[in-house]
């Protein structure tokens, strides 16, 4: 004879033929063993509305604990039926404030996506509205450098063809040509030499100090609606310069000024910039 708890949870006798029973589910061998295990599933139902209505953070991982004990001796999983804890007030204020702003994240990257491809896309660039408005501030006046002027000024310091795997240079201000008016500075890249006239910009746009171009760099982001960190990932920084009508660029004063040319050809391939 086989019990089996019946479709209003009392244990009876299964009256149904071996593996034929319409209710399925466990069936015992004996009355004991079936009152055993339904007596712990009442217990189990009962530790969950408890649980429900826990007033404490340890009265909860107390219930669970019982819980799972049950689901051991049921034969179930750790944690079946056990309800997930449900977010106070503030927490769920909290997790909708955070899923506001990921949402919100995601359409300003969406869309500054799309603004860098027009940005890309434009043949002519002008200077930034702001850095035009203050210009005094952060560029100096249109032709300060000129190469007639500068000539014999300018220098570079390069590295012979057998040290080229030891060069120290950096293009942080693009794919070009660099020198500087300090004889000084070049000569910690190399062998100085006085750069020729062609190698040096026709038209350079020229900031006062580092901090103006990066002023300039992020004027420039913030009025195309773009990520500074993605304006240059399909196009180097000599052709946003170029598609303003400069072929170059200077940072600081004649004394002491780093000069970019970007309409330079590249006489040696092994040569540093600096």
């Amino acid at each position: 004879m086989a019990y089996h708890i019946s479709s209003k949870g009392n244990l009876t006798v299964c009256k149904a033929q071996q593996g034929k029973c319409p209710l399925g589910g466990k069936h015992f061998e004996n009355e004991t063993d079936g009152m055993e295990y339904l007596d712990n599933l009442n217990n189990k139902a009962n530790l969950i509305e408890q649980l429900k209505n826990a007033p404490t953070p340890g009265s909860r991982i107390r219930l669970r604990k019982e819980i799972r004990l049950l689901n051991k001796a049921l034969g179930l999983e750790e944690n079946a039926g056990i309800p997930t804890p449900q977010p106070s007030k503030e927490e769920s204020e909290r997790q909708k404030r955070i899923k506001e702003r990921e949402l919100e994240e995601a359409k300003k990257e969406k869309e500054m996506a799309e603004n860098l491809k027009i940005f890309e896309s434009k043949e002519y660039l002008e200077l930034p509205k702001n850095i035009e408005k203050l210009r005094r501030n952060y560029l100096l006046k249109e032709n300060y450098f000129s190469r007639q002027e500068m000539y014999k000024s300018v220098y570079r310091g390069e590295q012979s063809k057998e040290n080229r795997d030891h060069n120290t240079g950096t293009a942080m201000y693009g794919q070009g040509r660099y020198s500087t008016t300090n004889k000084k500075y070049a000569s910690k890249f190399g062998k100085v030499r006085t750069v020729d006239y062609e190698e040096m910009p026709a038209k350079a746009l020229s900031f006062k100090n580092v901090t103006s171009f990066e002023m300039f760099e992020q004027a420039l982001a913030e009025e195309h609606n773009i990520d500074k960190r993605h304006m240059y990932r399909n196009q180097d920084l000599s052709v946003i310069i170029k598609k303003m009508g400069y072929d170059g660029i200077t940072i600081g004063p004649k004394s002491d000024m780093i000069i970019v040319s970007y309409e330079t050809a590249i006489r040696t391939v092994w040569f540093d910039i600096i």
